[in-house]
């Protein structure tokens, strides 16, 4: 059998066993080592994800498994991920076994799950992507976690997808991650720089360059026609260390805070005309539900005599911003203007 013994159902737990489980009390998932059920794509079948030998430990059942093979469903057409799993179901089976949930996502997303212990449940292993007409499975995710002596380890940031009990705390590469509460009836991740490599705030910029060559007419955001309005925003707080996000053709047009704090924030903006105008810029609120002390930062003038030269519009501030707030620059100028490049970047202070 793959699950070669089950310690932690009714009958089966000796003193032994409660001292090797005692250990990882405190965590709902962990795996014992860093090779312990560790995926890996099996070249010599379709479709099918090796699973290594080891231990796992998940509500209350430690479960040591042998080599497993979990082959996945043939895709029609596109690619889907499947979540690989540990289930394990109490009552009259008290059996563990390693398998796929049958819900393909199209996105790197879990789908839903047995999640009631002391009935079933499943320990999230790997997500596998599998495409039509590709006979090997194509990318694997990563979805386990090492909990013990009061802290988790996980190697992707998918597995903030299922650690979301308040308090749960997990160290992914050089961030550690808090699951703390956001009001009286919400929770949300608040993650902190370990590295210190690139000081210990977690900041982004955002940047397009070149020609742009946006043309904005008077009160325009910097969206619209250009490739940039199907753009995700970049998440300042989520990246974790200080990073750049975009170039000339990926460059998102607002920031994402999703953490409430103190930020500074500012952009520049490299704008001409053929026209004699008065521009101002500023940062506004895209979404969510703005700034302190006011809903947006003090506007920026440039006196543009025109000719198609090059100007600009630039400004810095420190302001208070609610979570989930989404900032964007806005343009305000009495004739067209072509944006040529521009940036955008916000520091998160703390609270």
């Amino acid at each position: 059998m793959p699950v070669t013994s089950s310690i932690g159902y009714a009958g089966t737990v000796d003193e032994t066993d409660w001292a090797r489980y005692a250990g990882a009390m405190g965590a709902r998932y962990t795996v014992a080592g860093p090779g312990d059920l560790a995926a890996s794509v099996n070249t010599a079948q379709a479709r099918t994800v090796r699973i290594a030998p080891g231990v796992a430990i998940g509500c209350g059942v430690i479960d040591t498994v042998s080599t497993t093979d979990v082959q996945l469903p043939v895709v029609s057409s596109g690619s889907r991920w499947f979540l690989i799993v540990l289930k394990r179901v109490w009552g009259a089976t008290k059996a563990s076994t390693i398998t796929f949930v049958n819900i393909p996502q199209t996105g790197i997303t879990l789908p839903a799950r047995a999640t009631t212990p002391g009935t079933e449940d499943d320990q999230p292993l790997a997500l596998a992507l599998v495409s039509a007409n590709q006979a090997q499975v194509q990318n694997l995710i990563d979805a386990r976690v090492w909990s013990t002596n009061g802290g988790a380890v996980a190697r992707d940031d998918i597995v903030r997808q299922y650690l979301t009990q308040v308090g749960s705390t997990v160290t992914i590469g050089n961030v550690l991650h808090v699951r703390q509460m956001a009001g009286n009836t919400s929770a949300a991740w608040v993650s902190y720089d370990l590295s210190d490599q690139r000081g210990t705030r977690p900041s982004i910029l955002i940047a397009r360059d070149g020609a742009y060559n946006q043309v904005t007419t008077p009160g325009s955001w910097l969206v619209g026609a250009a490739a940039a309005s199907t753009e995700t925003e970049g998440d300042v707080v989520g990246v974790g260390m200080s990073h750049v996000v975009g170039n000339t053709q990926t460059a998102p047009t607002r920031l994402n805070l999703p953490q409430a704090g103190l930020y500074a924030i500012g952009f520049r903006v490299a704008f001409a005309s053929t026209a004699a105008l008065l521009a101002h810029g500023h940062l506004g609120v895209w979404a969510g539900s703005g700034m302190a002390p006011s809903s947006q930062v003090p506007i920026c003038t440039v006196e543009y005599g025109g000719g198609s030269r090059t100007a600009y519009l630039s400004m810095t501030d420190t302001r208070w911003v609610r979570g989930g707030t989404q900032l964007g620059v806005r343009i305000i100028a009495t004739a067209n203007v072509s944006i040529q490049n521009w940036r955008l970047w916000a520091t998160w202070l703390g609270n």
